[in-house]
Parts: C-alpha cells; structure tokens; sequence
C-alpha cells in the first residue's frame, strides 16, 4: 500500500499540498523511509524537507533523523541537535 500525505491524502512528495503549514507534502511513512521524498537516506540533502533534512517516520524505537537508538543530544541530523522517536 502506498502511504499518503497527511495533510491531504495525495501519494506524491513534495510541494503542492493545499493544507500543509509548510506547503510540502508530508507522509505519515515508516521507520525505513523519509516522510517528506521517501528515500531510505538521512541527514542533509532532502529536497523535499522545510529544514533541508530527511525525517523518517516513527517505529522501531529509533531516531527519525538518524536512525539510532540513543536519546537526548548528539544527533547529527536533528535540527535541534537531539534524538527525536
């Protein structure tokens, strides 16, 4: 099954959603993928992210900009700098 934005149930990435705040379509995803172009990447180069940056979805106990398993600071991709489930 194909995921969907959350916003407007589109199957495509990127710009042109109608009722997101940022105007970019954003997937609910999984854990194996970035919730804004659907790659399996993290960190830098998102084309498709407000913030530049690769975010996958929630699961597996792991960071959505990174993938670790730690908590708190020390995230190489967060904008914020901190391990986010």
């Amino acid at each position: 099954m194909a995921s969907e934005c959350k916003f407007c149930g589109a199957s495509t990435h990127g710009s042109g959603c109608p009722h997101s705040p940022h105007k970019k379509h954003e997937h609910i995803g999984s854990d194996s993928e970035c919730i804004y172009c659907g790659t399996s990447q993290y960190g830098a180069g998102c084309p498709h992210s407000p913030h530049g940056k690769h975010r996958h979805g929630h699961g597996a106990g792991k960071c959505v900009f990174c993938g670790s398993s730690l908590y708190g600071a020390g995230c190489p991709h967060s904008p914020h700098g901190k391990h986010q489930r």
